[in-house]
């Protein structure tokens, strides 16, 4: 009775209506099997969230693509009916937008400003709240891609006819932009579905690797020799277990493993990128065991088979 009331509500008018039961259907589902295949048999449920993703307001696009991803919770039945319902343009959509709003974001915040202007001028004080409301719409923009990012990582766990889907919706490339927006929480839940799209597939591998994904995932680590992060943030002090730097390094450590993984091609593509040198120090530059543990099986996945990257392994220390 209760799954059938939030459905029925996914139909209300009222926004705070529909925040109220896209929130209690996102934590209801959350590694719940049980509640996913009983609220999968209620008409209009996935067709509902769905519709509510695409609305464009969002507050309440950002909680429906939270009911999604829990929702579909790695669940192959509603993996399914989610795409068959028209998930993937929706989330297309908003990585899309998203990775053309932080482009534009990041060219305006380097422009700077044309010329000397008074202070207290009302033209400088209309720029800078154009500037506010810009950066205000950036920073919503990026929440909802990483909500995004977080859904197409579980639509495609595990499942290679989504991952085909999702590749042949266009979205391979705007995740990997993503990657490199700046936000360290977005850029880190686009590794986890590049991934999730790359794990043991060869065909996918190639793919990500011909969209620029093997460098771009690279460049999210310390750069070889460097005791800092992109920004001047000092890596000891922040690869430590529970910081978003960390949780971004083992993103880009587990994307990176996994598109290396039995794939000779991207094996050697990565290492004459400068895997190795980015790496190896985070084995002894961190005090974050998931950053280790990470790193090495990203390591591991870039000699496995290939006697060639193993040696240049060894010599890189």
């Amino acid at each position: 009775c209760t799954l059938a009331l939030l459905v029925r509500m996914l139909r209300s008018r009222q926004p705070a209506l529909l925040c109220r039961a896209t929130r209690l259907i996102s934590n209801l589902t959350l590694d719940n099997a049980g509640v996913q295949k009983s609220l999968l048999s209620i008409p209009g449920s996935v067709a509902g969230l769905v519709a509510l993703a695409s609305c464009g307001i969002s507050p309440i696009v950002k909680p429906s693509l939270s009911a999604l991803t829990n929702f579909v919770g790695k669940n192959e039945g509603v993996q399914q009916a989610a795409i068959q319902q028209g998930a993937l343009p929706v989330v297309v959509a908003l990585l899309g937008g998203t990775a053309a709003v932080a482009t534009s974001q990041e060219a305006e915040e380097g422009s700077g400003s044309p010329g000397e202007q008074e202070a207290g001028s009302s033209e400088q004080q209309g720029a800078k709240a154009q500037q506010q409301r810009r950066a205000r719409q950036a920073a919503a923009a990026l929440e909802t891609a990483e909500r995004a990012c977080l859904l197409l990582a579980n639509l495609t766990y595990h499942n290679r006819d989504a991952k085909l889907a999702v590749v042949e919706a266009g979205a391979v490339q705007p995740l990997v932009q993503l990657l490199s927006c700046g936000s360290p929480a977005v850029a880190a839940a686009a590794a986890s579905a590049l991934s999730n799209l790359a794990v043991k597939d060869t065909q996918l591998q190639a793919a990500l690797a011909a969209a620029g994904a093997l460098p771009a995932l690279l460049a999210l680590l310390p750069a070889a020799g460097s005791a800092s992060l992109k920004g001047g943030l000092r890596v000891p002090e922040l690869l430590r277990e529970g910081h978003p730097a960390a949780e971004l390094a083992c993103r880009a450590c587990h994307a990176i493993g996994s598109l290396a993984f039995n794939n000779a091609e991207n094996q050697v593509a990565l290492q004459d990128a400068g895997a190795f040198p980015r790496l190896l120090p985070l084995l002894r530059m961190t005090s974050a065991p998931s950053v280790v543990a990470e790193a090495s099986r990203a390591v591991g996945n870039l000699v496995f088979g290939n006697e060639g990257t193993k040696a240049l392994a060894r010599q890189a220390g």
